[in-house]
């Protein structure tokens, strides 16, 4: 069902949002339901409702039980529940986030809540985070681009299911909004035999159309959304986005097929893509000149940083 849904977001039947919602409202740990049994009824059930169409009632019970989950784990977790989360996370190969769950259990997590207020600026979490996305000073239009003549043909990328198979080994990653974490879609991708093999065709299949196509936006802006998080930089805030884990794998497996040709084709003007040790290469070079350099009166350099560059250039 999940690959089909990735091929009806190809097919313009619907957009992403129905295939990220799928997996959450599918598989939301419901509390008191254990048990084999009683787990696969329970899936039994939500995966009826929604072929049937019962969406809304889907995501209004997933909000209650995810609320009824936060509550209990605030709240009431006890030492064999701490246990479990640490015991999963291990065997998940998270072994970071495991020591950071129990280090960090009784402390402050660092994550700041939207209305905390900050002590420097008396501003709460949410307005300062505001304050780091303001609106663009100037409207942009193709006519401020720069055209070009000779622009390069540009030749498909033919992704096959075994690279995804290989990009899926490496996936790992926090949970975006859609729920989903780095663990779980590498087990959906390499565990289960035909039907793995089916979504990892899929993911493929997806994969090239982005890559060769131009799909309507709002076919994949769910895929593109992040979950911001504000972190306490002690003192300030800083704004992290996590994104989708699939448009991680999406992006991961582009790479593995063009990357080797990026390199090659950006060479030492972009030292930031794939060339090895090309960061180090740069600041020993700019070490170089600067000491050669160093008696003539007119050299220098001129450094920038652009606050917020994206919506203030």
């Amino acid at each position: 069902m999940l690959a089909a849904l990735l091929e009806g977001i190809k097919a313009h039947k619907h957009n992403s949002e129905k295939f990220l919602v799928f997996a959450m409202v599918i598989l939301q740990k419901q509390k008191h339901v254990r048990g084999s049994k009683a787990i696969c009824s329970l899936l039994t059930q939500r995966l009826n409702n929604w072929d049937n169409g019962n969406f809304q009632m889907l995501v209004d019970s997933t909000e209650a039980a995810m609320k009824a989950m936060l509550s209990f784990k605030w709240g009431n977790a006890t030492a064999a529940d701490r246990l479990d989360t640490f015991q999963h996370l291990m065997q998940q190969g998270e072994i970071r986030k495991a020591v950071t769950f129990l280090s960090e259990r009784e402390e402050t997590s660092g994550i700041l809540d939207p209305q905390h207020t900050d002590d420097c600026s008396g501003l709460t979490t949410m307005e300062i985070l505001e304050t780091k996305h303001p609106k663009p000073n100037n409207t942009l239009s193709p006519a401020n681009l720069p055209s070009d003549d000779k622009v390069p043909s540009c030749p498909p990328v033919a992704v096959s299911p075994e690279i995804v198979a290989d990009v899926a080994q490496k996936l790992r990653g926090a949970v975006g909004l859609g729920g989903t974490d780095g663990p779980t879609p590498k087990g959906w991708l390499l565990r289960y035999k035909t039907v793995s093999k089916f979504l990892r065709a899929s993911v493929a299949s997806f994969t090239e159309w982005l890559s060769t196509g131009n799909g309507p936006w709002v076919a994949i802006r769910a895929l593109m959304s992040d979950r911001l998080i504000a972190l306490d930089n002690d003192p300030g805030v800083r704004p992290i986005g996590i994104g989708q884990i699939w448009r991680r794998l999406l992006a991961k497996t582009v790479v593995a097929m063009t990357g080797h040709l990026a390199t090659t084709a950006c060479g030492a003007d972009q030292l930031c893509c794939g060339l090895k040790a090309g960061i180090e290469g740069g600041i020993h070079a700019m070490a170089q000149l600067w000491k050669h350099m160093a008696d003539e009166p007119d050299f220098g350099i001129l450094m920038l940083d652009a606050k917020n560059a994206f919506n203030e250039a």
